[in-house]
């Protein structure tokens, strides 16, 4: 297991919203936008129409067959009652899940059609949730308003992903927790995709970055103690080097401050 340790020492929060972008930035922003409307993430797995319960059934399974490490890592049952936001949501397939376990979930994504299946994806289930087209790096919450901050292999596609996380580590609560999962840059996985010369998926995003350990502890350096250390998913379990995704990963769960 690699942790990924980081100096612990706290830092003020600010009231004070990122500044705004130039047109550049916002037109960088409307072109990850367009590209996840155009790019629902793993619909060529589904056998059923989009928007329907068999559609997001099987999702959720490829998705948690796929990422078999998931659940080891996120006790989607163990937050009922926290509130929980989920930022890069997607359709709401590991939202749901921590609706089920009785947590009070809203999910922001830049994509309006992501946003729109995820409520159809909740409503099927008979499950409730709040839903936002929103800029994971300008978030419209105020300070404290989450207990968890949840972001799974999101940080990697957005332009800004350090704003990203000062904007997650602002609506966070004192004491919340926030789990991130980020691409590996060092996995066998990488490596073996440019030495076979196949793209993995979704390398054409106007974005797509690979972080170090180094990058972790910079990233987080805010955080005053790991509530669970921080981990490389290749090294967690037997089912997790099964899987062909995992090793892309660096896993981590951190204190809110």
């Amino acid at each position: 297991m690699t942790d990924l340790l980081t100096a612990p020492t706290a830092r003020n929060k600010t009231a004070v919203r990122p500044p705004a972008k130039t047109a550049r930035n916002r037109e960088l922003l409307q072109a990850i936008a367009a590209y996840w409307n155009a790019h629902i993430h793993d619909l060529a797995v589904a056998k059923h129409p989009p928007g329907t319960a068999g559609f997001f059934r099987d999702l959720d399974e490829y998705r948690f067959d796929k990422l078999r490490y998931l659940p080891e890592v996120v006790n989607f049952n163990g937050y009922r009652d926290r509130r929980i936001l989920e930022v890069g949501c997607g359709l709401g397939i590991d939202l749901l899940r921590f609706a089920k376990g009785g947590a009070l979930v809203t999910g922001v994504d830049l994509a309006q059609q992501s946003i729109d299946l995820a409520r159809k994806n909740f409503q099927l289930n008979g499950a409730a949730g709040e839903f936002y087209v929103m800029d994971g790096e300008a978030l419209e919450f105020e300070n404290d308003s989450f207990d968890v901050v949840y972001a799974h292999g999101v940080l990697q596609y957005t332009a800004e992903a350090a704003a990203m996380v000062q904007e997650l580590h602002r609506v966070l609560k004192p004491g919340g927790e926030a789990i991130m999962m980020v691409y590996n840059r060092l996995s066998w996985l990488n490596a073996m995709s440019k030495i076979m010369k196949v793209d993995l998926e979704h390398e054409d995003a106007p974005v797509l970055n690979k972080y170090s350990i180094a990058w972790c502890r910079s990233a987080f350096r805010w955080q005053a103690g790991c509530t669970k250390a921080g981990r490389r998913c290749s090294t967690t379990a037997s089912s997790c080097r099964a899987s062909i995704s995992c090793p892309r990963f660096w896993c981590g769960h951190w204190a809110g401050t």
